[in-house]
């Protein structure tokens, strides 16, 4: 199975909550006083993109190691 690394740009995210509630894997958790949300279980990320493709400031990448 394939490992991703997923990171979030911090100066573009507006912690809107958009990825949080899409994550199948429950990858990133919310940020403190909406501060950027950050990749919290990286190792649950299964690569399917959803996050990416649903983000409204388009911040978040998600790449497979290796």
């Amino acid at each position: 199975m394939a490992s991703f690394s997923v990171s979030v740009d911090a100066l573009l995210c507006t912690g809107c909550g958009t990825c949080l509630e899409i994550c199948p894997s429950g990858v990133f958790s919310p940020g403190e006083g909406g501060d950027a949300v950050r990749p919290e279980c990286e190792e649950g990320c299964v690569g399917c993109l959803l996050c990416v493709e649903s983000c409204p400031e388009s911040c978040l990448r998600v790449e497979a190691k290796g």
